[in-house]
């Protein structure tokens, strides 16, 4: 999907959406979800927010604002992202319609799986079924965020030998970013 991404858009951008706070603290918890495509499409409205998305959006909400009954009880099992879907997207996690990965930031550390994201389903989506975001997922998902915990910044263009490094040498992606050196 990388290599889509950027035939679409000329380079690969990641973007960090933090609704109804500002900024990263370390003692709080927080759920993540990455946002690839909805309805097969890299670009993407949600009807939840006034502004569109596009592919490698991660929605970023800390856990404590969740109003109670809202999952409190399974966080840390994977099983958080039913509800943050949905005030993100609109859309039951169910639908069908978003792929998406899911993980979170707790005590410092971002993880990098969930039980209802990342199994496959989605249109577009290649997921391997397993809760845990693949080795590349996870090196890109770490990046922004970790930029965004360090920087307050909320985008990220990642650099062609990054996305060479972690996304192989695969036919389309490599014709896709030959001679480019900043994406």
């Amino acid at each position: 999907m990388v290599g889509e991404a950027v035939n679409k858009f000329g380079k690969f951008s990641g973007k960090v959406s933090t609704h109804k706070f500002s900024h990263y603290s370390p003692t709080e918890d927080y759920s993540l979800i990455v946002i690839y495509k909805k309805d097969g499409d890299l670009k993407f409205s949600c009807p939840t927010h006034a502004w569109g998305g596009r592919f490698f959006h991660v929605s970023i909400q800390k856990v404590a604002d969740w109003p109670a009954g809202s999952v409190h009880d399974r966080a840390g099992q994977g099983l958080v992202h039913d509800y943050h879907h949905k005030e993100f997207t609109g859309l039951d996690h169910r639908s069908g319609r978003i792929c998406a990965a899911g993980g979170a930031i707790r005590s410092g550390q971002i993880m990098c799986s969930s039980a209802w994201l990342n199994p496959p389903g989605a249109p577009g989506c290649n997921g391997d079924g397993r809760r845990e975001m693949s080795s590349a997922e996870k090196a890109f998902v770490e990046k922004l965020v970790n930029h965004w915990m360090r920087s307050g910044s909320h985008v990220l263009d990642f650099e062609a030998s990054f996305i060479k490094r972690h996304c192989g040498s695969r036919a389309e992606l490599d014709s896709t970013l030959r001679g480019k050196t900043d994406l």
